[in-house]
């Protein structure tokens, strides 16, 4: 059982049902009514597979018996939810009766909400919920982004997530751990095809679901695609891991998946996990290009003015530093706080202060691969093993000593040997994947940042809560070399933050020296320039100033030839304007 974000005595199941062809429904249980020690006791999280069953209506059992109430996520093909609900009564709860009260539809495709309608006629209790930009089938709830739902005791929140469909919802239950039902949003390595919004729309909602949920939250999606999409990461067809340590998460994810697929009917490979994901996924790289650039700007500063911290290195913690959804994302925050842990923590802030350890609960999340930076050597050599068989090979032939030293030099040429043997400043550096190091920050870095980590706030200057930063400064997943808990609280007092909490983009560029990017000549057409000269004051287009006629038009377009290369015109008989040569450059 894990407690929800109502308390301890607050627990669910969640339950991965296979649909169709390779689609996910879940049932998530409020098990808060069973009681301790019984026989049908659910765990945390169990994988089914069903291949038949009798046709239940999913209400098992009978007498007085209390129904347990659950949700059903993504119900697409009824008859296989019906048959699960029954065999998972039976076998995980004794026999006690399973009833459906709210159906989540993470968005309106109908491999996902094709069995909305005959499942709501069979339980007329239920509730349909979807996003409320989508055309969600059989919907009697739309939610907006924020917005909270009942199952039971379990409290369930939307969060709007556009990119795939532009009405995409997830559903986040709040616990230890948390759960996140994203639909076709992410997947293992990836997301769903962007089919109504762009990819930069779909990276700014994996950095708002980043503000929502801890680093070990588990990720249920809609489909099994791991297999389909991780091994691209070590293939070439996505951007090869950068460091020793991710690539051995990601050949630790491969191996994982590899062993639960080949298992015998094979095995779901959810949930994931969001500390995996941050570290592997193409589409946290703006995140993790983000939070290198705040960190940049700030050890720049810390090095010019010889800021230092000698204090132990704390880690943050991850559920107190979590955004609120919809409208609650700038609540107030305490100014007056002596440390990030008086307001970043909560009640577990009295551990941060005085303590010579940090504690186990501030240790941050390794993901289901239980790797971190640390874990695996930095001088890491992969070769391919073709190479070293060819290698192998001529030795074993005493090939003359020029042919052996060629194929030892392809061997350490090996394009997988570039990101391998890299160094810790190196790493740090690099963007998303790219092995790049990232130039001089400059302000305009510092907007794209605040940009995308702000969620698109329409407002100039932009700004991001204090908790964030502090998160982006601190996060093992996004950073190879992260900040520790004292040095984090002084860059935040450093910068500076409002009274709800807010940290803007103008007061730390001041605050940190970020200069303003390089200027660039303005460069004009023969339009531009032309317009410049009949009015210093026009801006919207060639005749925007004049609404003369189109008759004025065709002559500033013509234009009467003088012989000296330029063209002069006249505009109603009244202004003169000289359209002036310009190179195609």
């Amino acid at each position: 059982d894990r407690s929800s974000h109502e308390g301890a005595d607050a627990g669910y199941s969640v339950h991965t049902v296979a649909l169709l062809l390779d689609n996910y429904c879940y049932v998530i249980v409020d098990t808060s009514g069973c009681g301790g020690g019984s026989a049908g006791s659910p765990r945390a999280h169990r994988r089914e597979s069903w291949g038949g069953g009798s046709g239940h209506t999913g209400v098992s059992g009978g007498g007085d018996v209390e129904p347990l109430p659950c949700a059903l996520v993504d119900p697409a093909d009824p008859p296989a939810v019906l048959r699960a609900l029954t065999d998972i009564s039976r076998s995980h709860y004794g026999g006690r009766p399973l009833l459906p009260t709210a159906i989540l539809t993470t968005h309106k495709h109908w491999d996902h909400a094709a069995g909305n309608g005959r499942l709501a006629k069979l339980f007329p209790s239920v509730a349909v919920y979807g996003g409320h930009l989508d055309r969600v089938r059989a919907c009697t709830h739309p939610l907006r982004d924020g917005d909270t739902l009942r199952v039971g005791r379990l409290a369930v929140t939307a969060i709007s997530a556009p990119g795939h469909t532009v009405g995409s919802t997830c559903f986040l239950i709040r616990g230890s751990p948390s759960s996140l039902f994203g639909g076709d949003v992410l997947f293992c390595g990836g997301c769903g095809a962007p089919f109504e919004g762009t990819v930069e729309q779909m990276c700014a909602t994996f950095a708002k679901l980043w503000r929502a949920c801890p680093a070990d939250t588990l990720l249920f999606p809609g489909h099994e695609y791991t297999m389909s999409v991780l091994p691209q990461y070590l293939g070439g067809g996505m951007p090869m891991p950068d460091s020793p340590d991710l690539w051995a998460t990601v050949c630790a994810a491969v191996w994982r998946a590899k062993q639960l697929r080949s298992q015998s009917p094979p095995c779901p490979t959810v949930p994931l996990c969001l500390a995996d994901e941050l570290r592997i996924n193409d589409k946290f790289g703006p995140l993790r290009r983000a939070a290198r650039v705040m960190l940049a700007a700030w050890r720049a500063h810390a090095a010019l003015v010889g800021l230092a911290s000698d204090a132990p290195m704390h880690r943050a913690d991850e559920e107190g530093l979590c955004e609120p959804c919809g409208d609650g994302r700038a609540a107030q925050l305490p100014p007056t706080g002596d440390g990030l842990g008086r307001f970043a923590a909560g009640s577990r802030s009295g551990a941060l202060e005085g303590a010579d350890t940090a504690e186990p609960w501030l240790q941050p999340p390794l993901g289901l691969s239980g790797l971190d930076s640390s874990s695996v050597p930095r001088d890491l050599l992969l070769v391919p093993r073709s190479r070293l068989r060819e290698l192998s090979a001529a030795l074993a032939a005493r090939e003359p000593y020029a042919e052996v030293a060629r194929l030892l030099r392809c061997c350490l040429g090996s394009p997988l040997q570039g990101g391998m043997l890299c160094t810790a400043d190196a790493a740090a550096g690099t963007s998303g994947g790219a092995g790049a190091p990232l130039e001089a920050i400059t302000t305009r870095e510092t907007a794209e940042a605040f940009a995308l980590v702000s969620d698109g706030v329409a407002e100039f200057p932009r700004w991001m809560q204090a908790r964030t930063l502090v998160r982006l400064l601190t996060s093992p997943h996004l950073l190879p070399s992260p900040l520790g808990h004292a040095e984090a609280t002084l860059a935040l007092h450093t910068i500076g933050f409002d009274a709800h909490g807010r940290v803007w983009q103008h007061a730390l560029d001041i605050a940190l020296g970020v200069p303003l990017p390089p200027a660039t000549p303005a460069r004009h057409g023969v339009c531009a320039r032309a317009c410049m000269h009949c009015c210093p004051t026009l801006t919207g287009g060639v005749l925007s100033g004049f609404r003369a006629s189109a008759a004025a038009a065709r002559r500033l377009r013509r234009g009467r030839s003088r012989g000296d290369g330029e063209s002069h015109v006249k505009l109603n008989g009244k202004r003169e304007a000289q359209l002036v040569p310009v190179s195609p450059r």
